[in-house]
């Protein structure tokens, strides 16, 4: 039997495992259950059943976003703020104070938080999922702690400081009454949070622990906002501050030095890195094993196709496979709303989780719903499931649920041109002797054109034909061999719509 041939021209990978993760909100998520089952359920008592449900959409990694301990700063300003309250309003009209439960990302402690659980109940979880062949992610939040962190007292050196000449008063947009610096992206301060200082070693030696504690309890961290403590952002963002109080860029990057170290003690302990611009490829090379695909991302929110397509074609596939594709999370809007309506925004899921890469799913993505979940609350705007989205997902779930999207070698395939075929977008999956091919219309008319197949192959020596499975919609379509080399499978597709190709590519002796 002879492989599929793939010109080496072609854009092509073979890929390690490619990992589905299903992100929860913890504590909403445990809110919501307590309301069902009618008491408190936690970390230590979650029904099984619960998370059955969501292993059966072919879901790998179960992300619990936000079980670290809180204080009581971030709380009460979060339930005083006046922009929050106002946000508050808008995505939630009903709320009251108890639904405001604090930010997740202003962390005093990577001790589990009372109201999630207790850590035997997070570890018996995670034995119970890694039983089940799932893995676990949780978070490491390392641009800042709380305002009321115990390091802010003990260890104020660990961090930010106004500039040592510049005396109080203080911009309290930026510093705290006594001169720390709030947490900040360079775009705007968290004033819930302190901005921790990199270039002190003692510091880095401490986030190294607290980064251990986490893999301990972990398979997976995901690491917020994590471009920002490189050397070269914190030379940008806090440079001129640090050097008045004597500190200078170490000649190492944390996440290396960090990365390394987990590994050692825990060296299948994977990390996915949330991060933005051009620092996704820099973080790859430091170690991360994932890094976010803003990139992409945004390009299907614009919905330019050329950009779209010239990023996807053009993309080196050593990087690729190592992003997350997503279209929403806790940070973004409801796909949805976003996208503009479902059948836009299905397209786009379709097109980022038929890539190469981990694919990341949002609690509540599969339901249609349009109204966001604060990460400041508890619960969001009741909606009603959409039940299109919903049997959607479920088709979607078990096409790429498949091994081959998964072990794959992955290629883009170019179509020929035609008055519409630039609406068009396609790809293929290559593994053991079975092709599929991907075919988006990423747009509002109508697209066709035509796919040479080159590795179309009869299934037997007296057979000219071939047979192509449309798992989108079921349908068995009967081909010449000769004419998919020649002329190309030939699709008409609608706006906002897909075909999806199985086939048999090479012959059987």
């Amino acid at each position: 039997m002879m492989p599929p041939q793939v010109k080496s021209s072609d854009k092509a990978w073979n890929s390690f495992f490619l990992p589905q993760a299903w992100e929860i909100s913890t504590r909403p998520w445990l809110y919501k259950l307590s309301q069902k089952y009618g008491k408190t359920i936690t970390l230590n008592n979650v029904p099984f059943e619960e998370l059955e449900t969501i292993i059966k959409k072919g879901v790998k990694i179960i992300w619990l976003m936000g079980i670290w301990s809180l204080g009581k700063y971030g709380l009460q300003f979060d339930r005083t703020n006046h922009d929050l309250l106002k946000n508050y309003g808008q995505v939630l009209p009903d709320f009251c104070e108890e639904d405001i439960i604090g930010s997740p990302f202003a962390v005093t402690s990577y001790d589990i938080n009372p109201e999630v659980g207790t850590l035997e109940g997070l570890t018996n979880l995670k034995r119970k999922l890694n039983s089940n062949g799932i893995k676990l992610m949780t978070d490491f939040v390392p641009n800042h702690t709380a305002v009321d962190a115990s390091w802010v007292t003990q260890n104020p050196d660990y961090y930010v400081r106004a500039p040592k000449d510049l005396p109080p008063p203080y911009s309290p947009e930026l510093f705290t009454p006594s001169g720390f610096a709030y947490g900040n992206s360079g775009y705007g301060a968290w004033h819930d949070t302190l901005q921790l200082n990199y270039w002190n070693s003692n510091l880095r030696i401490a986030q190294i622990e607290n980064l251990l504690k986490v893999a301990a309890v972990s398979d997976y961290i995901r690491c917020d906002m994590s471009h920002l403590i490189l050397n070269q952002v914190i030379e940008i963002n806090w440079g001129k501050m640090l050097k008045s109080w004597g500190y200078s860029a170490p000649n190492s990057e944390f996440w290396t030095d960090a990365i390394k170290n987990v590994k050692i003690r825990y060296p299948n302990v994977q990390f996915l890195a949330e991060a933005y611009d051009s620092y996704p490829k820099q973080l790859q090379k430091l170690g991360f094993d994932f890094t976010y695909d803003k990139t992409l991302y945004d390009l299907l929110v614009v919905g330019h196709l050329d950009n779209i397509r010239n990023y996807i074609k053009h993309t080196p596939i050593e990087y690729f496979w190592k992003t997350a594709h997503f279209v929403e999370n806790h940070d973004e809007p409801r796909a949805a709303a976003v996208f503009g309506g479902n059948m836009r925004a299905d397209m786009a899921a379709v097109l980022s989780m038929t890539l190469p890469g981990m694919r990341l799913f949002n609690q509540g993505q599969d339901c249609g719903y349009t109204a966001r979940l604060d990460i400041h609350l508890r619960r969001s705007k009741p909606e009603t499931v959409n039940e299109g989205v919903q049997d959607f997902y479920r088709l979607l779930y078990e096409i790429i649920s498949s091994k081959i999207f998964h072990i794959g070698k992955w290629v883009y395939v170019d179509i020929l041109p035609s008055s519409n075929s630039w609406r068009l977008i396609a790809w293929k999956w290559f593994l053991s002797g079975k092709s599929v091919l991907v075919v988006v219309n990423y747009s509002d008319s109508q697209g066709e054109g035509a796919i040479i197949l080159e590795d179309a192959q009869p299934l037997s020596h007296n057979s000219t034909d071939i047979y192509l499975r449309e798992l989108m919609s079921g349908i068995v379509y009967e081909r010449n061999v000769q004419e998919l080399k020649n002329r190309g499978l030939y699709v008409v597709i609608p706006c906002w719509s897909c075909q999806v190709f199985q086939y048999e590519s090479y012959l059987l002796v």
